[in-house]
């Protein structure tokens, strides 16, 4: 492997990472966590702070700060992404697993920063009433 690069996805990485965890063997942020985690911990953040448009930021290696709408598709390798940046033109993001540093939720912010927030699916009856059995 060269210095400062990671030969599975082509980027170039900051000293010290090119051997970073595959998504399999620990990453903090793979994929069950967008399946499951993320979601669930949108959902409850919403319900503890009382939001109904939360914004999803996630930051990565490269020092980009992403404002995630849902997660569109996952793999053992990356996720995509729908995000939105300062524009009004929405972005669909490819990232490694191992490229993602942070990940903040936050509840509604400003009357224009609204229009980034994450898209929850409310949770059905079936799901939040007790199972009379």
């Amino acid at each position: 492997m060269v210095s400062g690069s990671d030969a599975r996805s082509g980027l170039i990485l900051p000293p010290g990472l090119g051997s970073t965890p595959s998504a399999g063997s620990g990453a903090a942020f793979g994929r069950d966590f967008f399946e499951s985690v993320l979601p669930q911990s949108v959902q409850s953040y919403c319900n503890q702070v009382t939001c109904t448009s939360p914004v999803v930021e996630v930051y990565t290696i490269d020092g980009r700060k992403h404002y995630v709408r849902a997660v569109s598709a996952v793999s053992e390798r990356w996720v995509a992404l729908d995000t939105q940046d300062d524009g009004d033109e929405p972005v669909q993001v490819f990232l490694p697993y191992e490229t993602v540093l942070r990940v903040e939720i936050h509840a509604d912010l400003t009357p224009e920063m609204r229009r980034l927030g994450f898209l929850t699916v409310p949770a059905s009856a079936s799901e939040t009433e007790p199972n009379p059995s």
